[in-house]
């Protein structure tokens, strides 16, 4: 088995404004929840995260809600940082059934590996590894909050 390390990169929490439905569309659900802003703390990356983007979701009739997030991450020196991710939240067999009855989960894990791409050199990955991001959303307070880790191959010694 091979062994990996992972490194804690940052963590950023979003703020979203009220979803935007744009409804049934073959038989799953099209939301879009647009990012206002939001705030990055960690040993590799402070700053902000811009308004501008958003998560375009798609709530299947199994309840698994299809997450396709894109938007922009800005360093506390400037660096401009896209970032994009795919990935899935199991909001439970009745999530469908219950999102259209206007009822939303606490809480909601999402799965994903992002992809960041900047011209900045400072902020750029020194090396081959993968980026892996744990979402927690939160119904509460409009927001989310998602760690980012890197995790590669332990070198032998």
């Amino acid at each position: 088995m091979n062994p990996y390390q992972t490194e804690h990169l940052f963590t950023y929490r979003l703020r979203l404004s009220s979803p935007q439905i744009i409804g049934p569309v073959s038989g799953d659900v099209r939301i879009d929840f647009p990012i206002v802003g939001g705030q990055i703390t960690g040993p590799r990356l402070t700053g902000s995260v811009k308004p501008g983007g958003a998560d375009f979701g798609t709530l299947r009739t199994d309840g698994i809600f299809l997450v396709d997030v894109r938007g922009a991450l800005e360093s506390h020196d400037g660096a401009l940082i896209e970032i994009t991710y795919t990935g899935v939240m199991d909001l439970g067999p009745n999530g469908y059934e219950m999102f259209l009855r206007g009822e939303l989960p606490a809480s909601a894990a999402v799965r994903a590996t992002p992809r960041f791409r900047t011209a900045h050199p400072a902020y750029a990955l020194d090396e081959p590894s993968a980026v892996h991001l744990h979402r927690s959303s939160d119904s509460r307070n409009a927001g989310s909050a998602v760690r980012c880790v890197r995790a590669q191959l332990a070198r032998a010694s």
